[in-house]
């Protein structure tokens, strides 16, 4: 079975997202990061500076702190989807210029032989995989518990979707 795909902003998009949510300490980690020690960080930095008479005097260290939370909290939600767009557009850039964006796969019993245009081939055995997941658009085979090959399942017929979950099912197992 032979196949090419153009990967696109989308793709490493959802391939990153299943990867941070497949499971629930990844899920932590990944919202305490980006999110929680932002924001208690800010809140205990206002907390501070209410101390030194700069702002919210007039409230008890309580209400300070609760007010600089919730300020926090909004203000670094809307910066945490922004500078995750940019953050996505810069590693999608980096790691996939405009003239390598096209990808073929080779998928047999052997395993998988891939390249992106202008680049050496990769051979993977089954065997190098040890598990993969999936959704509608993407799935992830996973070397290793943090490092995967995604292929943008999405870009593919239905009849080369199924031979290649035929494939991942016999050599790989069954999905997280």
């Amino acid at each position: 079975m032979k196949f090419a795909y153009t990967i696109t902003l989308a793709d490493l998009q959802n391939a990153q997202w299943l990867h941070w949510h497949l499971t629930l300490r990844r899920r932590a980690i990944y919202y305490s990061m980006h999110w929680l020690i932002p924001v208690l960080f800010s809140s205990l930095v206002i907390l501070f500076l209410s101390h030194l008479g700069v702002f919210f005097v007039h409230l008890s260290a309580i209400y300070t702190f609760a007010l600089g939370f919730f300020i926090s909290a909004a203000v670094t939600t809307l910066g945490f989807f922004r500078k995750q767009s940019k953050m996505y557009r810069k590693l999608f850039d980096k790691n996939f210029p405009p003239q390598k964006r096209t990808t073929w796969c080779v998928v047999d019993d052997d395993g998988i032989m891939s390249a992106m245009t202008e680049t050496d081939e990769e051979k993977r055995s089954w065997r190098e995989f040890v598990h993969f997941v999936q959704n509608e658009e993407i799935m992830l085979l996973y070397l290793s518990e943090e490092k995967f090959m995604f292929i943008p399942t999405n870009s593919l017929s239905v009849e080369l979707r199924t031979e290649l979950l035929g494939y991942v099912d016999r050599f790989v197992g069954k999905p997280r």
